[in-house]
């Protein structure tokens, strides 16, 4: 009698052993699915949404470079501590927005300017020659004309066929320049230059 349970439960064993081996090796074996909505909302980049991303990211960063180098400038030769203090605030925003959009370039593998642009050297030059009497007003309408370029840019940019993370970031970036924008303006009414003209 004992025997006979012995073997049994031998048997048993062995049995339960094969139904887990053939289950482990099953699913092993078995392909990976992917649901037809998930691979349909995840489509590769076509070759002219790639060249609009690499346009876009381009000009921002030849942008970005271009105020934060006219910002430093503004800091370096004005003597208002108002302009001084913009200066500041624009140049770092720039350069940590350049940044941003440089390491997602180099995500999406795309070639961007690592240094300011021949053309962010050239509105560098045309500033400095300013003289010390139209320098903060010659700065301050240079970065208003700057923003609202970026801005149009930017926004330009976001209605066009684009990768999803490189338009997020777009978007993000809009509300912080239109910020920016407005400060720059008061800061040019402060300095009321219509009166000026009137006289």
């Amino acid at each position: 009698m004992l025997s006979c349970q012995h073997l049994v439960k031998s048997m048993l064993h062995s049995a339960l052993f094969v139904i887990a081996t053939f289950c482990f090796v099953s699913c092993g074996d078995k392909p990976e699915y992917v649901p037809t909505e998930l691979a349909a909302s995840n489509p590769k980049p076509t070759d002219l949404t790639r060249e609009t991303d690499k346009q876009f990211l381009v000009r921002a960063i030849e942008m970005k470079y271009e105020q934060a180098l006219l910002g430093k400038l503004a800091r370096q030769r004005t003597s208002s501590e108002e302009i001084r203090t913009i200066a500041q605030m624009l140049e770092d925003a720039n350069r940590e927005e350049k940044s941003s959009l440089a390491s997602l370039a180099i995500m999406k593998s795309i070639h961007v300017p690592s240094a300011p642009t021949q053309s962010a050297h050239a509105a560098y030059d045309s500033l400095n020659v300013a003289t010390v009497e139209e320098f903060d007003f010659a700065y301050i309408r240079s970065a208003i004309q700057g923003y609202r370029d970026m801005i149009a840019h930017f926004e330009n940019g976001t209605r066009a066929e684009m990768d999803p993370d490189i338009k997020a970031k777009a978007m993000a970036m809009i509300p912080v320049m239109r910020t920016h924008l407005s400060k720059t303006m008061e800061i040019d009414a402060h300095m009321n230059p219509v009166s000026e003209l009137i006289r």
